[in-house]
């Protein structure tokens, strides 16, 4: 007896609502996929190559001011001795 032979006839025999349901699902997640990630990326993509992205703007001062201490600090520059204060814990 076939393991999926509900009838004992010893052949073998499929269900076509489980393939049905997956073919179902699969359908709708690609399509979900297609218009939620795919088209909007090739619009930009378009756009892009058009010149009609803008260009990202330059970040504030502050941060720019941030960046450049962050990246001298991680070079190994420290402050020369005896400028300004140090702070007490």
């Amino acid at each position: 007896m076939c393991p999926r032979d509900p009838y004992g006839t010893g052949e073998f025999s499929w269900s076509r609502a489980p393939v049905l349901t997956a073919l179902i699902s699969f359908l709708i997640i690609a399509a979900v996929v297609y218009f939620l990630v795919v088209v909007p990326y090739n619009r930009l993509q378009e756009r892009r190559a058009r010149g009609q992205e803008q260009a990202p703007t330059p970040p504030p001062e502050d941060i720019a001011l941030l960046t450049e201490i962050r990246d001298l600090l991680a070079d190994g520059h420290r402050p020369a001795s005896g400028t300004g204060t140090s702070p007490t814990f």
